[in-house]
């Protein structure tokens, strides 16, 4: 599969606007109804370059395969004084178990940890989203937590892993030729 990470552009809106209407995305997102003009507009705004994160309080980039969108991941909760942010991902539901979240995500790292000062990376997960769970685990991402009660999701609580990947863990496993970085702090 060649995939490559790209930024927003107007002719990804209609997929994307469909993702975040797609029952597997209201699930396990605390999403709000937006039109396909305000979700544009929002994607227009934000950044995508890898080098100035300090140019928009949130990042965004597609997961595309040939010339079609296939999923997004952003870049959001930057705190640039203490060096990490918080990514959040999309595949369309056609495109579900291929595997395209999984490299899609590891593109994203890659360039995030290579081109960004950034030493530390988050995620949180509804704890009933086992492929998600799956598509981090498989990163090297260690669950560091349990956010009960976190997000309101479709007007019920419900309670979201909380996910880090370290720099250093990821660069170590690249050293290593590993795919996963070591990532179990009790086991070190």
């Amino acid at each position: 599969m060649k995939m490559v990470l790209e930024p927003y552009h107007p002719s990804f809106l209609a997929a994307a606007h469909a993702w975040r209407h797609e029952e597997a995305s209201l699930r396990y997102n605390p999403l709000l109804p937006t039109s396909r003009e305000d979700t544009g507009r929002y994607f227009a705004q934000e950044g995508s370059n890898f080098e100035d994160l300090k140019a928009s309080l949130s990042h965004r980039w597609f997961f595309v395969v040939g010339d079609k969108p296939v999923g997004t991941v952003s870049l959001q909760n930057i705190s640039h004084s203490m060096g990490y942010g918080e990514i959040g991902y999309m595949v369309g539901e056609e495109f579900h178990g291929r595997g395209y979240a999984t490299v899609g995500v590891g593109l994203f790292l890659e360039k995030l940890f290579t081109r960004s000062a950034l030493r530390r990376v988050n995620a949180l997960v509804h704890e009933e989203n086992g492929a998600s769970c799956r598509v981090l685990e498989k990163l090297g991402f260690a669950q560091e937590g349990l956010l009960r009660e976190h997000y309101l999701i479709r007007g019920r609580p419900v309670n979201e892993i909380y996910f880090g990947l370290l720099k250093s863990d990821w660069q170590n496993a690249r050293a290593s030729g590993s795919r996963k970085p070591r990532n179990n702090p009790s086991k070190r």
